[in-house]
């Protein structure tokens, strides 16, 4: 047998066994750790372009955008709300990001949005994903903003985001480590690919009302590919073959694609990969396919009892396609349209034995008979060694006594085990059923959060019966310790996380928050500073304390591989406040103004002066700041150095800031006394000119400057009127034209009290 034979032999072997054990993510300046949460910290401008609100799609949205309390366009001081969904595991990780138009960056509300695992293992095994990993749905709020909470931990998991007329935008792929914190970015919607081409026949004439299908490329450690795109995780855009045998395939994400054709026939066949580009229309060669060329027979217990719903596959030559199949209630089955090869490779699988291989079978045969013994059952429970109680989620590895003799079935049985790992229960009696097991004696490793992995040995599985074991997993390791300011002092109510993956070398103060937000507190300390974390799983991790008048503090490499660990000091660095009042042109206090905190190294706060002007922060980073009021036009000149610069960047960014905006020290326990004072403005008032469709269920309007990073949202006054308070410069207008369609249109504002202007039609 060639080597070719042996390898696609191997996939095939690799694929079916599987079913077995399957039971058939800041923005912030200085670039460190994920976005920030409730404390205002937060890169100048966050995100790109990232302002209150943005555009409403039609029929996505409802009403338009309203400014809240608290919140100013370019970042926030209080949290923002978010649509959010929760997932499966109470306190799990937390994924969110913003959605935007890809032209201008504007903010997208009303938008789909999807996490999941584009898993084509778990979904050609049709395996249950409860408890591996979360498929979760919202939409974008007011801001483009979504966030999912509680996520099971999982690697893999991609963002994507939906919305008709647009190429589906998605994220890169994310592995979620525990309760961690990660922030995708932005995920601009915009223009999509578009792929065209004719498909044949097995005679070479063009095959009409062929069914065609696209999804991201498939991989999996098996490198098959089933040519039923029913089987695939999930698919991007259909078409459907005309007379000729074209298809056009429009608004697909420019990047890695896998082709599935089949013909009302049931003659299929796969495109493994084709690489998309969005800038030209992208010719696909011709794709032929296989003619009607059978291969069938039976698939029976050993006691000749039929199997109903065996999964029968057949093989392609290397690298090829697999051709799927399920047996009838009589066990039949049968596979058509084969390759024009002279035979192929059968593997057969029920779930939970192993595979059955036939290999180099004729094809035109209709007698080909697999057999298979009698499986077993394997049940049980498993609970704390220390209370009986139940434990209700865990995996358990089952692995054989007695491995393969055969090098080929011992490289299978590594493969099934990267590719589907252990098999996940959730269930709150801690019980756990394998409904089918191979007779013979295992070892079953069970593995749970916030406790030690244990193997019961010994564990016998006999045919047609049932097999019975309770699986004793003792305590996790604590660690206790002490939370306190610089001072020695203890802070009393201070939240203590358990960090999973660990926290970026270097990150302090602020930049800690991005770690912790949206999450609840793994402990709280008590009166004199004393905290105790749950049980933890044996390991090594970082721990942050939080306090709302404190900076955070981190405790790196809390060592509980051996045992529970004692006296962990936790220190609070130090911190002071800001307040003041900010006045308008004409020395009116300011109502909802924004001012910005800014240091030397790049951290910026932010706060919203109330109806009297007063504004206030506590918790500030002690030493020398900026406290001002941000232009637009100074704000967009400063983004990209704040978001992305270096730290000499960052440097003369605020000396040249400095210049125009007053200096002052925040000292440990003071509170630094500003009073500002806002420059005459424009008021710039006109009238948007644009079909009134195109404003259904929008409010308003965006406006920035060459470059973006800052946006305000001007709203409209009836009969496509507005006003707004300007410096005099050079802004460009986003307005809405049509439905999910936006205009960029450029406009002067003149160094005057009033200026007129009209934008659009």
């Amino acid at each position: 047998m060639g080597r070719n034979l042996i390898l696609v032999l191997l996939g095939i072997v690799v694929l079916l066994l599987a079913l077995d054990a399957g039971g058939v993510i800041p923005l912030g300046i200085l670039g460190d750790g994920p976005a920030s949460d409730e404390s205002g910290e937060s890169g100048l401008l966050g995100a790109d372009g990232d302002q209150e609100g943005g555009p409403t799609l039609e029929g996505m949205g409802g009403k338009g955008l309203a400014k809240k309390a608290g919140e100013d366009p370019l970042v926030s001081e209080a949290p923002v709300e978010p649509s959010e969904v929760r997932g499966t595991t109470p306190g799990g990780g937390v994924v969110r990001g913003r959605v935007v138009q890809k032209e201008g960056g504007v903010p997208l509300r009303g938008i789909a949005i999807e996490l999941t695992r584009f898993d084509s293992l778990l979904s050609y095994l049709r395996a249950d994903v409860n408890g591996r990993f979360d498929v979760l749905r919202c939409q974008s709020g007011d801001d483009g903003r979504f966030a999912f909470l509680d996520v099971t931990p999982a690697e893999d998991y991609v963002v994507r985001v939906v919305e008709t007329g647009f190429a589906i935008a998605s994220s890169d792929e994310l592995d979620l480590r525990g309760r961690e914190t990660v922030d995708v970015g932005d995920l601009a919607l915009g223009p999509g690919a578009t792929a065209s081409g004719r498909v044949l026949d097995h005679e070479g004439k063009p095959a009409a009302d062929v069914r065609v299908a696209a999804t991201w490329r498939i991989t999996n450690p098996l490198g098959i590919i089933l040519t039923d795109p029913d089987t695939a995780p999930a698919l991007q855009m259909e078409a459907t073959t005309d007379e000729n045998g074209r298809y056009t395939l429009e608004h697909l994400e420019p990047t890695a694609t896998t082709l599935f054709f089949v013909a009302p026939s049931g003659a299929s066949d796969v495109v493994r990969q084709v690489a998309l580009d969005a800038a030209k229309p992208n010719t696909l060669p011709d794709v032929q396919l296989p003619g009607p060329r059978s291969l069938a027979g039976t698939v029976v217990w050993s006691d000749n009892t039929p199997i109903a719903a065996a999964r029968v596959f057949a093989a392609d030559g290397m690298g090829g396609a697999v051709r799927p199949t399920e047996s009838a209630a009589d066990g039949t089955w049968r596979l058509e349209y084969l390759p024009a090869e002279k035979r192929t490779n059968l593997g057969v699988l029920i779930p939970g034995l192993p595979v059955r291989m036939v290999l180099g079978v004729e094809i035109g045969r209709e007698d080909v008979r697999i057999e298979f013994p009698m499986p077993g059952k394997l049940e049980g429970q498993v609970v704390e060694a220390k209370s009986g109680a139940p434990v209700s989620r865990f995996r358990i590895q089952l692995k054989p006594a007695a491995q393969p003799k055969d090098w080929m079935a011992r490289m299978v049985a590594t493969q099934v085990q990267k590719g589907l790992g252990a098999t996940p229960f959730v269930a709150e009696d801690g019980r756990f059923v394998f409904e089918r097991v191979a007779p013979g004696t295992y070892t079953a490793e069970v593995m749970a959060d916030g406790y030690p992995s244990v193997k019961q040995e010994g564990v016998v599985v006999v045919a047609r019966e049932t097999a019975s074991v309770t699986i004793e997993i003792p305590d996790g390791h604590v660690g206790r310790g002490t939370v306190r300011r610089s001072s020695g002092d203890p802070v009393k109510g201070a939240r203590l996380y358990v960090i999973f993956g660990g926290v970026k070398a270097g990150s302090q103060g602020p930049q800690l928050h991005g770690y912790i937000a949206d999450r609840e507190p793994d402990a709280v300390t008590r009166a004199d500073g004393v905290y105790e974390l749950p049980p933890q799983t044996p390991g090594r991790y970082d721990v942050i304390a939080s306090h709302p008048d404190l900076l955070p503090g981190v405790l790196r490499g809390m060592d509980l591989r051996a045992g529970d660990a004692a006296d962990q000091e936790l220190v609070l660095p130090p911190s002071g406040a800001v307040r003041g009042l900010i006045l308008d042109e004409h020395a009116r206090p300011a109502k909802g103004e924004t001012v910005y905190v800014l240091y030397r190294n790049g951290i910026v706060r932010t706060v919203e002066s109330k109806d009297d002007g007063r504004f206030e922060l506590k918790g500030m980073p002690v030493g020398r700041c900026i406290v001002r009021w941000l232009s637009l036009r100074t704000a967009g000149a400063h983004y990209r150095t704040y978001r992305g610069g270096s730290a000499e960047d960052k440097e003369k960014a605020y000396d040249q800031l400095r210049l125009d905006g007053e200096e002052h020290e925040i000292t440990d326990g003071g509170v630094a006394e500003v009073s500002l004072r806002l420059p005459q403005r424009t008021k710039v008032s006109g009238r948007l000119r644009v079909p009134e469709e195109a404003l259904v269920g929008q409010e308003g309007f965006y406006v920035t400057v060459s470059g973006g990073g800052h946006w305000i949202e001007v709203k409209l006054q009836g009969e496509g009127e507005f006003e707004a308070q300007l410096l005099p410069g050079r802004y460009i207008a986003y307005v809405p034209i049509a439905k999910n369609s936006w205009s960029a249109i450029e406009f002067e504002v003149p160094d005057a009290p009033t200026h007129r202007v009209e934008l659009g039609e």
